[in-house]
């Protein structure tokens, strides 16, 4: 299970992926928020893993590990910002 320091290193790299393809003329704005996109993922994993937020699937808790099992996570953990 990779850990929430893996998943900023990944948000990490994804967002210098996002600034070299910013940099390019035309830019392309359908990968650039597809970065932004998977940047977000990753930050938020590196949350719920750091905060042990799991999910139950099948009655055992796991680290959720689709948009799904985040959505329940942030909404059981955190719910102000469910909506978000």
């Amino acid at each position: 299970m990779p850990s929430a320091a893996d998943h900023r290193s990944i948000a990490a790299r994804n967002e210098a992926f996002y600034r070299d393809l910013c940099g390019q003329e035309p830019m392309r704005g359908d990968w650039a928020m597809t970065v932004l996109f998977y940047i977000a993922v990753h930050e938020v994993q590196a949350v719920i893993v750091k905060n042990r937020w799991y999910v139950k699937v099948h009655g055992r808790p796991k680290v959720p590990d689709d948009h799904g099992q985040r959505l329940t996570a942030i909404g059981e953990n955190c719910p102000e910002i469910e909506a978000d």
